[in-house]
């Protein structure tokens, strides 16, 4: 199952706590910070993450130290410059 949240109301899923959920696509959705989308509730099935064109400027350690299950993370088109050792716990990140 494929969970969208896009900016625009009329489109915009509600993010539930279902387990099926392997991916989740928050394109264009105006984020600054993910600390408070909880997605360590998603850890054990999250397997694709595609944070494209938002303002994320840092990535923080504790929320992908439990996301080991991603193997595709997309940040393109964010305000980050520097990952750090955020992902070094994604050992099957491609």
């Amino acid at each position: 199952m494929k969970l969208r949240c896009t900016s625009s109301p009329a489109s915009t899923r509600r993010i539930s706590d279902r387990q099926r959920d392997k991916e989740l696509d928050l394109v264009h959705s105006r984020l600054f910070s993910l600390e408070r989308l909880r997605l360590t509730r998603f850890a054990a099935h999250l397997q694709k993450l595609c944070l494209r064109q938002n303002f994320i400027a840092n990535l923080d350690p504790e929320v992908f130290s439990h996301l080991t299950k991603l193997v595709e993370l997309d940040l393109y088109d964010n305000k980050i410059k520097r990952i750090g050792d955020a992902l070094n716990n994604l050992k099957d990140l491609t």
